[in-house]
């Protein structure tokens, strides 16, 4: 069962974070290259997850979630993606941490749908971890 957290951002930040994320190279803003706009989130066990947008040189941003241990190591990591709001899962070491990202006026519990979705993805993300698991296993006999 993953340990959920949930950020909401402000209604002007979430269309900004956006508007930095679209592919829209004709866009107003434009996101400067090596800022970076961050939230983070606190789990029980130590652990915390780090929300980012991250200008790069060619214009279009992306968003990143990042999982840290109690002593703020970076454990693993979603990669780049062209979406902030939405849930985000992150696997580690057998453990699940989901997050919940939604702007002010989307106060809401997810569909149906998007149940099912995060439910793929988890058994998705569990075979990657596995898989990974046992190459890294392969690796160090070697």
């Amino acid at each position: 069962m993953a340990k959920t957290r949930c950020i909401i951002l402000t209604n002007g930040d979430a269309a900004r974070i956006q508007e930095y994320l679209s592919l829209d190279m004709n866009k107003k803003h434009v996101q400067k290259n090596g800022s970076m706009i961050s939230r983070s989130v606190q789990f029980p066990d130590g652990f915390s997850v780090r929300l980012t947008c991250c200008g790069v040189p060619s214009g279009v941003s992306y968003a990143e979630a990042i999982l840290c241990d109690p002593s703020g190591e970076e454990v693993t990591s979603s990669g780049p993606q062209n979406k902030i709001l939405g849930y985000w899962l992150l696997p580690f070491d057998g453990r699940e941490y989901a997050l919940s990202v939604s702007a002010e006026s989307v106060r809401e519990e997810p569909s149906r749908d998007t149940q099912m979705r995060l439910q793929r993805l988890r058994a998705y993300s569990w075979k990657t971890y596995q898989d990974l698991s046992k190459r890294t296993e392969r690796l160090k006999q070697i």
